[in-house]
């Protein structure tokens, strides 16, 4: 919860959603309890069944309802799953002290697993986030070493985005035309994710057997020397050299270096050349003879007239 000018900052609560208590605490007591558990977990097991058999008769549907729910929260916290997130989150101190809650759930749909910073719906559209929601795909939360490696990098930029130095500006990502918009915050994510990788690896914090290969990247070596000071403008000027390398990539391969869809239909070099510096104001790269389809030609001599 944010901080007043009379008091200290309160840590933003954690809430779990009740799906997701649920569920994990079912795989884990009864779908996936292996023959040589520990005799503390059989005894909770067999607990966690008489307490299920003491609430299913229970004649009000309300009163059954909260007793399940009560109870399976409990069995969560017995269990430790609910030491995790919280680690986890002290590791970047801003996240709780800046939000009014974070959410835990699992996947509405078929989202994969992240964190994602969200508005209140007062202050919608005012770029001020008032929740984390932290979706967890894979309930088992035993294995919370894979769970870490998961969700480290997600919640490292979700307190980028809080971070005043970092100065994240959402609308830089959003310039040009929507196939221009969709590769360069491609690009832009696939290095930010890569910087707070490296970022946690030299905390100490990640073991990253990954990291080699994304390490051939030509921009790695910049994201490694940039460390903790890794900024939104640093950044954004090494998304757009990725963008402009892939396109130039997707042109020779027959796709269209602007909007990178496949295309057989070129527009002549003369109808680009009226349109040069309107194209090059988007994709500072691009040269006549790189081409587009003629699709992207009409939407910039749209632009043009």
């Amino acid at each position: 919860m944010r901080s007043t000018a009379d008091a200290a900052p309160v840590p933003a609560p954690i809430e779990y959603e009740p799906g997701l208590v649920e569920e994990a605490v079912r795989r884990t007591l009864e779908h996936d309890a292996p023959a040589s558990a520990s005799l503390k977990a059989r005894r909770l097991r067999l607990a966690h069944r008489r307490q299920l058999d003491a609430i299913y008769p229970l004649p009000d549907s309300e009163q059954r309802e909260a007793a399940f729910r009560t109870h399976f929260f409990e069995v969560f916290g017995e269990l430790g799953f609910d030491r995790w997130v919280p680690r986890w989150l002290d590791l970047f101190p801003r996240l709780r002290a800046d939000l009014d809650c974070v959410l835990v759930r699992s996947p509405q749909t078929a989202a994969q697993e992240g964190a994602e910073l969200w508005e209140s719906r007062e202050k919608q559209g005012q770029g001020i986030p008032a929740y984390l929601v932290i979706t967890l795909a894979h309930l088992d939360l035993r294995d919370n070493g894979e769970l870490e490696a998961r969700l480290l990098p997600e919640l490292q930029l979700a307190a980028d985005m809080l971070d005043p130095e970092f100065a994240f500006q959402r609308q830089d990502l959003r310039r040009g035309t929507r196939a221009q918009q969709e590769g360069r915050a491609a690009a832009y994510h696939c290095l930010w994710l890569l910087s707070a990788r490296l970022r946690l690896r030299a905390r100490g914090l990640l073991e990253d057997a990954r990291l080699a290969e994304d390490l051939e990247l030509p921009e790695a070596s910049a994201l490694q020397a940039a460390g903790e000071t890794t900024n939104h403008e640093q950044l954004m000027k090494l998304a757009e050299g990725l963008q402009e390398r892939t396109s130039v990539s997707s042109a020779a391969s027959g796709h269209c270096p602007l909007c990178r869809f496949p295309t057989c239909e070129w527009a002549s070099d003369d109808l680009l050349r009226e349109m040069e510096d309107s194209i090059r104001a988007d994709l500072a790269g691009w040269t006549v003879g790189d081409g587009c389809c003629g699709q992207c030609a009409e939407h910039y001599e749209l632009l043009a007239t």
